[in-house]
């Protein structure tokens, strides 16, 4: 019978699986939240009990990826290949982060101040640009945890995760200091107090803003968001692409008769190009045409402004001196007039896989492996947007002119991307809200002829509200399959509305695999955020610190080895 010792195999072995679970089930939708603040002190005990990093790093590795398969399984249908080289690749960061936890443990740097640096630094590494991918950290199982989590408009959601990691390290470090008697008491002492301080000022920083929002906040204009309920395999087939167009329209005239100032449509639902001085080059201008004529003729018939998820292009000259296209993800607004702004949105964060794939000049070995990672057996690279675009509009009764820029798709998770939508050059507030339109259609299926929804829709939107506190602003979503909604600037998921589609939910959770819309109020703050001027400050020092460890650790095991082999040598 395996005996669970302290510093064994099956110790260690458990530690990790226990906090690969632990970190399962904080996130949507099981959220059990509570027990974020304790999820990484078994990866920490076996980290610093382990015999030798021998069997540390393997493991850690096993159960690291174990966790990201498990985590995003909703990618596994899109791109079998791609699924399990992202979690390969995002499964090494166990090892490297243990590494570093049972250095900073054997240089006896206390966990509180350890844990922190390091879990946070590896959430910021994460996200990262050749990844960008900001998801399941420890902040966003706190969503709806309200007042915990306005410190974010100061320190970002790394702040929230830096509050959790270090009751991580307090925790950690007071099973080893009266459990297992390894560390003097006085570090859990101090541990537990720094602590303490940090929460209730976190507490009561979060009552204060609570209290100044409410005082603060407008009542905006009334904006509808229309939701779309079409799996991407069907999208993909570009057969029902008139259909779509059509039930689109269908929703989107039945929310204009509440009069709201906008109406929002999901990420590239409309499957064509449709910035006019590019469809007269276009081999299917016949279906450009047809869209953009019936967009206009909807604007101006119930003179309301359309924000439109749609394909971009632009004219550029190949290497022969030729006329090429390059294609966008781009926002495309139809004024009240029925005319097309002269500004659109083309999307800056494409996704690896999804929307580009690099090296395609540089190293075409390297680029025909990455395709067989691709959902796509063709090239279906984009050309990313470089401007910052900041839409206008003005209300029914044109007495206001409100401001607002759109995120496509994932960009809502990226903050220093979003932050430079809200702020101008000049440090001021430039928009009244933010848009977000999806297609979240990639992560559901059709089974006996219902739409299924995976967890990504809830996750999506959990880590999207963080987005909203630090900058204090409003975000409408607009997402083929759902989650569409309104948050507030508190990061608050607003249940209900003004007007809605009938039987469209009223609970945000519940608007999953139907389609649908619905209208109301965006508020207005005006407050112009810390985090919007200096960005996530904290996330960068943990990086740093993180990699400043890292290299540490490293010259002290080359000096180690060196030492020894000079000693071998003498003898």
């Amino acid at each position: 019978m395996l005996k669970l010792r302290v510093g064994s195999p099956v110790f260690v072995c458990s530690g990790l699986g226990l906090s690969a679970f632990f970190l399962s089930v904080i996130q949507p939708p099981c959220h059990w939240y509570g027990l974020a603040w304790i999820a990484w002190v078994p990866f920490v005990l076996a980290c610093v009990t382990a015999p030798s990093l021998k069997v540390l790093i393997p493991a850690s590795f096993f159960f690291s990826t174990v966790y990201w398969l498990t985590s995003l399984h909703w990618v596994g249908p899109i791109t079998p290949p791609g699924w399990i080289a992202l979690c390969l690749f995002l499964a090494l960061g166990w090892p490297l982060t243990a590494s570093l936890l049972r250095f900073c443990f054997q240089k006896k740097i206390p966990l509180f101040v350890a844990c922190p640096l390091i879990l946070v630094g590896a959430e910021a590494l994460q996200g990262l640009p050749v990844m960008s991918f900001h998801w399941r950290f420890l902040a966003h199982s706190q969503y709806d945890q309200l007042t915990l989590i306005q410190i974010a408009d100061v320190l970002g959601a790394g702040g929230v995760s830096f509050l959790i990691a270090l009751v991580n390290g307090v925790a950690a470090q007071g099973i080893l200091s009266l459990g297992l008697r390894r560390l003097p008491a006085r570090g859990l002492i101090s541990g537990s107090l720094i602590a303490a301080l940090a929460i209730g000022a976190t507490l009561i920083y979060g009552h204060q803003q609570i209290r100044a929002y409410n005082e603060s906040v407008t009542s905006g204009p009334l904006i509808a968001s229309v939701q779309s309920n079409v799996p991407q395999s069907v999208k993909d087939s570009q057969v029902a692409s008139d259909v779509i167009f059509k039930d689109l329209l269908s929703m989107s005239q039945a929310a204009a008769q509440v009069e709201p100032a906008l109406i929002v449509w999901p990420e590239t639902m409309v499957q064509a190009i449709l910035n006019r001085e590019i469809i007269p080059y276009l081999e299917n201008k016949d279906t450009s045409l047809a869209f953009d004529s019936a967009l206009e003729a909807h604007a101006r018939d119930t003179e309301t402004p359309l924000l439109i998820g749609a394909y971009g292009g632009s004219l550029d000259h190949n290497a022969k001196g030729l006329l090429s296209l390059k294609t966008h993800n781009s926002a495309v607004l139809y004024l009240g007039n029925g005319t097309q702004a002269l500004k659109r949105y083309d999307k800056i964060a494409l996704i690896l896989f999804g929307e580009y794939m690099p090296f395609k000049q540089s190293w075409p070995w390297l680029y025909s492996l990455l395709m067989k990672c691709s959902p796509y057996d063709y090239d279906y690279s984009m050309t990313p947007g470089t401007e910052y675009t900041v839409f206008s509009i003005n209300n029914a009764s044109h007495t206001n002119t409100y401001r607002f820029a759109t995120l496509i798709c994932y960009e809502d998770t990226v903050p220093d991307l979003v932050r430079q939508f809200v702020l101008s050059p000049e440090h001021h507030k430039q928009v009244e809200w933010l848009v977000n339109i999806s297609n979240d259609g990639w992560f559901a299926r059709i089974k006996d002829s219902q739409v299924q929804s995976t967890s990504e829709l809830i996750q999506h939107v959990t880590a999207g509200t963080f987005r909203a506190i630090e900058n204090r602003v409003g975000i409408l979503r607009s997402v083929n399959t759902g989650i569409s909604c309104l948050i507030d600037p508190l990061g608050r998921l607003q249940q209900g509305y003004a007007h809605a589609s009938p039987s469209f939910p009223k609970q945000v959770q519940d608007r999953q695999g139907m389609a649908g819309w619905f209208a109301d109020k965006m508020p207005i703050y005006e407050k112009v955020s810390l985090f919007s001027r200096y960005g996530p400050w904290l996330d960068r020092l943990c990086a740093w610190s993180y990699c400043l460890i890292g290299l540490t650790a490293l010259f002290s095991w080359v000096r180690h080895r060196y030492a020894q082999n000079k000693l071998a040598s003498n003898k």
